[in-house]
């Protein structure tokens, strides 16, 4: 489809920044009366959201993709059947944008292949019919308007432009595969950014781990985190206070306030020392290999004041007596 037919019709809708936005095309084959739906144009946001390569996308002439690839499955059958019902009827009477619009519960799948719920607007553009070659296809366009974006999606695309505009990338440790402390920093100055523009919950972690020198202590630990976390949670290196005999890590629990991060986190701290190789080794001192100190994110937050509320959190459980050694500040 012509690009700058595409740019004319996007300028009737009023759009935000975050929208996705979709051309696309419903070939109705007139003879076998079967239905194909392909994309035709998706925007810069939009090729993030759904994780499209661009190598795809330049092809499309060659490799068509099909709208039904980014929906969840329930969403798919919806249309499918709806598409199934109206087959014996005329085509005037299989409207695509009726179809779409009377769907209560869109869905897509976005990163990672997550159902996501979202709002849809849906605009036809115009019919053409295709007769060319005796194949009796009508085609109709549409442009496809997503709207609320779940805000794990919307934290992704605000690290994105935040590290463009620093002109940075995330970058990893060589010995535990996570987030080194410069991207870590990075990390929770865009949180605090992103917080003054859209309230959100998280749980900000300070993990304290004994015995500096034993890396496979350190690399049990960050493995078993990361497998116990969510994978939009973050994990990193956060030796910011500079002691001389521990390792330290930022975890960030999102949608998690001080309460819900309590039973995270101590869920996450019997998990850890229950761990095979620190069982084996630190079965006598368990109670002294971690240490947990944690706040909730704040709409006037800054970095200084988060990190003085985890070094007092850690700082207060000296005084904990229980096996379990977790504290919050708020």
């Amino acid at each position: 489809m012509d690009q700058s037919r595409i740019d004319e019709e996007l300028q009737i809708a009023n759009r935000r920044h975050d929208d996705i936005v979709l051309v696309i095309r419903h070939d109705f084959y007139i003879e076998s009366k079967k239905s194909k739906i392909v994309i035709e144009f998706i925007n810069e946001y939009g090729k993030f959201f759904f994780n499209i390569p661009n190598e795809l996308l330049y092809s499309l002439n060659n490799e068509e993709l099909y709208f039904e690839n980014i929906l969840d499955n329930d969403t798919h059958q919806i249309i499918e059947e709806s598409l199934d019902e109206e087959s014996n009827d005329s085509f005037k009477t299989k409207n695509l944008a009726d179809i779409l619009r009377k769907i209560s519960n869109f869905t897509v799948l976005g990163n990672h292949l997550r159902s996501i719920l979202v709002n849809l607007r849906v605009f036809p553009i115009y019919e053409k019919d295709d007769q060319k070659r005796k194949r009796n296809i009508k085609s109709s366009y549409y442009y496809l308007i997503i709207r609320e974006i779940d805000v794990e999606m919307k934290i992704a695309q605000f690290r994105m432009n935040f590290l463009r505009n620093i002109n940075d990338e995330v970058t990893f440790d060589n010995i535990t595969n996570i987030s080194d402390l410069k991207s870590t920093i990075h990390e929770l100055k865009m949180l605090i950014e992103f917080n003054k523009k859209e309230k959100i919950n998280v749980a900000i972690a300070l993990i304290e781990i004994k015995e500096n020198q034993d890396l496979t202590l350190l690399n049990s630990i960050t493995n078993h985190l990361r497998k116990e976390t969510r994978y939009y949670d973050y994990l990193g290196h956060f030796n910011f206070l500079k002691s001389n005999n521990k390792n330290q890590l930022l975890l960030i629990l999102h949608g998690c306030d001080i309460e819900i991060g309590f039973k995270a986190l101590s869920r996450l701290y019997t998990s850890v020392v229950g761990n095979q190789y620190i069982f084996d080794k630190y079965k006598n001192q368990r109670e002294n290999i971690l240490s947990i100190g944690y706040t909730q994110l704040k709409q006037d937050d800054n970095f200084k004041k988060i990190v003085e509320r985890l070094n007092l959190a850690i700082k207060n459980n000296k005084n904990i007596l229980s096996e379990i050694k977790i504290s919050a500040v708020e």
